[in-house]
């Protein structure tokens, strides 16, 4: 037996083939009697090899994905997932058996769509949700017992877009924006925040006091605090003396979460395109919001815990923005230099 995130698992041999069985319990003991019923079926000739019997799909694996698992997900999540699964995934695994995918399937995958021109972060993050899909079947479900995705390469990735403006450009698009959407680009621009959660935004995460906001339903799934500078005190003070009391939403509206966010953006791009700012979206404010701490000094760590980001490398790709940070970095290897005479009387070095 072995265990994995706190549950108990046995291994054995039937025929050959190797079978992985989760016995669904953190109780040793009861793992053990569990796993001792499992022998005795093996002996008997009873036990029941779920990953061969049950002749599952990729489809029925696609939808079951779908049905229990996507829905938990924010509705750009739930409606990047279907289209993955309807428009790629599906039309090349969609009749294949579970158990008869491998490796190399999944490896003509990718192949296929780079023919197709497909970005390697879009190639990533299609491999990522079958790879996600076939770890729930194989944890919650035991539909199979290994997955054909984790022993693929996941193509490298990019360093990804990052499009800030300079103040000048930045006042100008302010100034062009309608005054309903004002106090969203601000909100976005000096906080980071992405868009789901400026929409979403409600009075109880703002304390004006302490001048913080609060993030409970972040991208990684940790909470964050954001302090709140004098620029945006100013918008939450005149959002707040004009609220609606009875509701709790800073910005509330009468529109679904889809209507809401196509008229804020195409307010947003409109704007953009008045002030002759090119391909500049909505997402962007959140790289000049890093742009911004980056260029006045701020540490890459902290803007990282502010950006919310899991992985330091994404916040790593705003370094090359201060380069005077880096300077200060290495000023340090002159204290080590303190008292010797190194770098000096070049001019009697002898020749190479």
């Amino acid at each position: 037996m072995f265990k994995r995130d706190n549950t108990w698992w046995t291994c054995f041999r039937i025929d050959g083939k190797k079978i992985r069985r989760s016995l669904e319990t953190s109780n040793k003991k009861l793992a053990e009697a569990i796993e001792g019923q499992i022998k005795a079926d093996i002996v008997k000739g009873k036990f029941l090899d779920i990953s061969v019997c049950s002749n599952r799909n990729f489809k029925e694996l696609s939808e079951k994905y779908l049905a229990e698992w996507t829905v938990k997900k924010s509705l750009k999540s739930q409606e990047r997932d279907k289209g993955i699964f309807k428009n790629y995934l599906n039309p090349f695994f969609e009749n294949m058996l579970l158990a008869d995918i491998h490796p190399k399937h999944v490896s003509r995958y990718k192949q296929q769509r780079k023919t197709k021109k497909a970005s390697r972060d879009t190639i990533n993050k299609e491999l990522g949700l079958m790879k996600a899909a076939f770890n729930v079947a194989i944890r919650e479900w035991e539909w199979v017992d290994s997955s054909p995705v984790s022993r693929v390469r996941m193509e490298r990735a990019g360093e990804g877009r990052v499009r800030f403006l300079t103040q000048q450009e930045f006042s100008k698009l302010y100034k062009n924006c309608e005054d309903w959407v004002k106090p969203f680009v601000i909100i976005a621009r000096y906080t980071g925040l992405r868009m789901g959660n400026v929409l979403a935004l409600s009075w109880g995460q703002i304390d004006l006091f302490r001048k913080i906001i609060t993030v409970d339903k972040t991208k990684n799934g940790d909470p964050i605090g954001i302090p709140v500078c004098e620029t945006l005190f100013k918008t939450l003070k005149s959002l707040n003396k004009v609220r609606d009391i009875k509701s709790k939403n800073v910005f509330p509206t009468k529109l679904s979460y889809n209507a809401l966010q196509r008229r804020v953006q195409r307010a947003f791009k409109t704007a953009c395109n008045a002030s002759g700012i090119e391909k500049f979206r909505w997402h962007d404010l959140r790289h000049d919001f890093a742009s911004m701490l980056i260029q006045r000094g701020v540490d890459i760590y902290t803007v990282q815990i502010l950006l919310g980001h899991k992985d330091g490398r994404m916040t790593r790709r705003y370094a090359h923005l201060s380069p005077e940070n880096l300077r200060s970095a290495v000023k340090v290897l002159d204290e080590t230099a303190e008292g010797g005479n190194f770098g000096h009387n070049l001019d009697t070095m002898g020749s190479i």
